[in-house]
């Protein structure tokens, strides 16, 4: 089961899509993992791949059809944690996919 949980709600898409690993995170999608899945705090692989700076990984993850528009535990979805970051290439990958977001500015 691609979509199976550890103890803290995290998937290996999840902790692939954190640690970089864009070959994984292409192999658990053909596989059937959810894009949209999310761990105990409410993060999916995008938020993650989009806090870290993982823009190949972003993309991937956008292609497959991930909502750009889920929020974690605090309200904040992949854009503001990317902007909080300043991955600017991965803000701009998140508003060309549709984010709605008041504030975009970067």
């Amino acid at each position: 089961d691609v979509n199976i949980k550890d103890e803290y709600g995290s998937t290996a898409l999840i902790k692939a899509s954190s640690f970089g690993h864009s070959e994984n995170v292409e192999i658990l999608i053909n596989s059937g993992a959810d894009v949209n899945i999310k761990d105990k705090d409410d993060k999916t692989a995008l938020i993650e791949a989009s806090r870290l700076g993982h823009s190949e990984i972003v993309e991937v993850l956008i292609n497959a059809g991930a909502d750009v528009n889920i929020q974690d535990e605090y309200g904040e979805t992949a854009l503001i944690k990317a902007r909080n970051q300043g991955h600017s290439e991965i803000v701009q990958m998140l508003i060309n996919a549709g984010v709605v977001d008041d504030d975009i500015p970067f």
